[in-house]
């Protein structure tokens, strides 16, 4: 995913504790872009998430979070980020940590439920199979 350089971190260095990532670029009338210096990250680093932590699947909208995997080898420079914040609002690094923690008990559970779900379609649907 071809993301502009520091986006992983932008929200957290304005003082939020969230995992988003903002994905869109917004240019200027006569802007072509050319100076944006966008840095091509692994996929696995992102997922898209709905509100309450379920991931977007197949044609559903949502959010560009950070994966698991994409937090922890960006673990450095998220807490840096937190660390040098211009607007603290109270947000530390053993903060985000929980928080970080939370969200992605909350997506493993979101995704066991949707799981459960599908299979059970799928068990009916196979019903209909000679």
């Amino acid at each position: 995913m071809k993301l502009p350089r520091d986006s992983i971190t932008q929200l957290t260095r304005e003082g939020h504790c969230t995992l988003q990532v903002p994905d869109l670029i917004y240019l200027l009338p006569g802007d072509d872009g050319s100076k944006l210096d966008l840095v091509d990250y692994p996929d696995d680093w992102f997922t898209m998430i709905k509100s309450g932590d379920e991931p977007a699947i197949g044609r559903e909208e949502g959010f560009t979070y950070l994966s698991r995997k994409g937090y922890e080898a960006n673990k450095a420079e998220l807490k840096a980020a937190i660390e040098s914040a211009v607007d603290k609002r109270q947000v530390t690094w053993e903060k985000f940590e929980k928080y970080a923690e939370k969200h992605f008990a909350g997506v493993e559970k979101a995704v066991a439920k949707k799981l459960k779900n599908l299979r059970s379609k799928v068990a009916e649907l196979e019903k209909f199979i000679p």
